[in-house]
């Protein structure tokens, strides 16, 4: 599904790009949503040498959920999944029972309806679909970063086009006029941080690599990008705040090639995008695609990422969810095997683990198998702690809905979870669950179905502020909506 659509949908030559003329919102209360003059840049553009060289490889160290009967296994069925006949050790068996529900794990409820806080034509619901949509709470306001295009299309974003930046209060209301940085070409996804004083913003550009830009607490630049991967194939990246730097992960898609490949990348930069005299880049491999944006989260000892990858069979192909471990230095790593198959998740380190959620259904052409959003927990070693936990989340409407990435963020005693539900047969809309911190749900899985219902194609994201959740979705046609998520 994911990367034969992605092509069909996306890779079409793009023209040269213009600054973005908009305007922002404010929200009222009504489904109108008047604002303030977007505050727009125009930024200088370093030139772009792609360096000589091979890119080192990390091998990769799998042994349960490879489908390889390797020393001390019973059985590799190649997932991670307990009930099937192999458990999650790669013993036979069903596993062990499933643990109980943390009875301090509180639940939450919706607060209200949703609001939009950014209009049709600012938002680009069509490019958000694909991409990452980063929610960022400062600790007195909620931040977020979309790519923007004056062209309306449901199917090829086309410039000119812009990245927007947009402040929220914690009620949702949109602080300011917000701000368009313009860019030379189209952007496949991008990613936002938070340091304490300033933002760390980081993006691709179709055809040039990925770049760095750091934003004061409003959004204003703090001067041009920088060219933090001068590759014309690094797309979507990730990242991570270090003590001193951020951690980066990539994609490198390789649309204008006969390869039939995708590669995983991986390097650190300083707190102001440079790289010289830090680990990477490296590669963590290749894929026959990497079909979601990978995610990457910063640990005690390393880093973990969670990939989605898709692997060609005689038909339709399989999506394959994994976690990786990388070491600090970046030169080695270990991988969980496939945990199943899946359609793209998140991960976070919490407090002396790993927590990685990911949606997961059965890829059988026209399968009515259920759709299960699940959560495994890895040590800092990347060690699996237990089983994964899936919790039924909807059926898969005979084979024709679609589940979205899962996003995650966590607050006291639990996890919450979002993501979308898309149909060819009605329209798009997301859902929440809470977990305790091991992944057994609190309560049953929270639909917006009556809510909001906008295409086939939604975005979601999620921030905890220390009292409460919120939620960001983009939708078609190109609105963007947030949520409060409260405790009960």
């Amino acid at each position: 599904m994911g990367r034969v659509m992605r092509i069909a949908f996306l890779a079409a030559a793009l023209p040269a790009c213009h600054a973005f003329q908009g305007t922002s919102t404010e929200h009222d209360g009504s489904g109108d949503v008047p604002g303030e003059t977007t505050l727009e840049v125009e930024l200088e553009w370093p030139d772009v040498q792609v360096p000589d060289g091979e890119v080192p490889v990390i091998p990769i160290v799998e042994t349960c959920g490879n489908r390889t009967m390797d020393p001390g296994e019973e059985c590799d069925d190649g997932n991670r999944l307990d009930g099937d006949g192999c458990d999650w050790t790669c013993h036979m068996g069903d596993g062990g029972p499933a643990p109980r529900v943390d009875p301090s794990a509180a639940d939450f409820i919706y607060e209200g309806g949703p609001i939009i806080v950014a209009g049709e034509g600012e938002a680009a619901g069509s490019a958000m679909a694909w991409h990452r949509l980063p929610l960022v709470w400062t600790g007195s306001s909620y931040a977020t970063a979309f790519v923007t295009s004056e062209v309306d299309s449901d199917l090829n974003p086309i410039c000119p086009c812009s990245i927007r930046f947009l402040r929220l209060d914690a009620l949702g209301s949109v602080l300011d006029g917000g701000w368009a940085y313009s860019i030379p070409d189209y952007s496949w996804g991008l990613d936002l941080a938070w340091t304490g004083s300033e933002f760390g913003l980081f993006f691709d550009v179709r055809g040039n690599g990925i770049y760095f830009l750091g934003l004061d607490p409003v959004g204003k630049p703090l001067g041009d990008p920088v060219i933090v991967e001068p590759d014309p194939e690094a797309s979507m990246p990730s990242i991570d705040l270090l003590e001193n730097g951020y951690v980066i992960a990539w994609a490198m898609y390789l649309f204008d090639t006969d390869l039939e490949s995708d590669e995983l990348r991986m390097r650190i930069s300083d707190l102001h995008g440079r790289t010289e005299g830090l680990p990477g880049p490296v590669s963590l491999g290749e894929s026959e695609a990497i079909l979601e944006p990978v995610d990457v989260t910063a640990g005690e000892n390393g880093f973990g990422l969670i990939v989605l990858s898709w692997e060609e069979d005689d038909y339709f192909g399989t999506s394959s969810t994994r976690f990786l471990h990388v070491s600090q230095d970046l030169t080695s790593a270990r991988g969980s095997g496939v945990l199943s198959d899946g359609l793209g998740g998140d991960v976070l380190w919490l407090d002396g683990f790993y927590a990685a959620a990911w949606t997961h259904w059965n890829t059988t052409p026209m399968d009515t198998s259920p759709v299960d959003v699940c959560v495994a927990r890895f040590d800092p070693a990347g060690e699996m702690e237990r089983a994964p936990i899936c919790t039924w989340v909807q059926d898969s409407d005979g084979g024709h809905g679609y589940p979205g990435t899962a996003r995650m963020s966590a607050a006291e005693r639990g996890l919450g979870i979002v993501w979308s539900w898309g149909s060819d047969s009605r329209s798009a809309y997301p859902l929440f669950m809470r977990t305790d911190l091991l992944g057994v749900p609190v309560s049953e899985p929270q639909s917006m179905w009556s809510m909001v219902r906008a295409g086939f194609f939604i975005s979601v994201a999620i921030a905890w502020t220390g009292e409460e959740y919120g939620m960001l979705l983009g939708s078609q046609p190109d609105n963007l909506w947030f949520q409060r998520i409260r405790e009960i």
